[in-house]
């Protein structure tokens, strides 16, 4: 074999060792997921809008409890006593199926950015029995809408609150007794820390 030959046939070899492994990591995929809730708090007076928000809902993989501050940890309202805010917030899932053997990381920024494939499903349930927990609370519940898809039994993708301000501290809520069962689910955690109202 000639030197030329030699050299057109490593050419060859190294063209097909590069398709090989392009082949190679096409089949090897990663799913990343992520649930994230996003959404603002706004003066219900003046329309202004005091802070939007958005965090994954389990950065560390753990599994929320039943008196959970992640929501009141990301979720921050700064208006005076006696204020009437709304907070709307929802959920979504996001998944990035990426190719190769080496799959980067998928952070919160890189999902709230809207990185990825969003997938909108009522994941909330309860939402219409929601209070704030006495005594002494930081925020009144007045009212409770569903957001997004909602659909019998009490699931929603997320809900639309209205609170009237008592003072700054975690809003913590729960679900009314009352609240029938057959109609709602209840939810676990079953009181959690909303939001934070911050000093005015």
């Amino acid at each position: 074999m000639s030197s030329r030959q030699c050299a057109t046939w490593l050419f060859s070899l190294a063209l097909l060792a590069n398709f090989l492994a392009a082949c190679s990591g096409e089949t090897q995929s990663t799913d990343r997921r992520a649930i994230i809730f996003r959404g603002k708090v706004s003066n219900l007076d003046t329309g202004e809008v005091l802070s939007t928000f958005c965090a994954e809902q389990n950065p560390d993989g753990t599994v929320m409890d039943a008196s959970d501050t992640r929501y009141a940890e990301v979720v921050h309202i700064k208006a005076a006593a006696g204020t009437r805010v709304q907070m709307d917030i929802e959920w979504e899932e996001r998944s990035d199926l990426i190719y190769g053997p080496a799959p980067p990381q998928r952070d919160e920024a890189f999902w709230c950015a809207g990185g990825g494939k969003a997938s909108r499903v009522p994941i909330l349930h309860g939402w219409a029995c929601k209070i704030a927990v006495p005594p002494d609370p930081a925020a009144i519940v007045e009212d409770a809408q569903p957001l997004g898809v909602a659909i019998d039994g009490g699931w929603a993708q997320g809900y639309s609150l209205t609170l009237r301000v008592v003072h700054p501290g975690i809003v913590w809520t729960a679900y009314e007794e009352e609240c029938s069962i057959d109609e709602y689910s209840r939810a676990i955690p079953e009181s959690l820390g909303e939001a934070t109202v911050d000093p005015f």
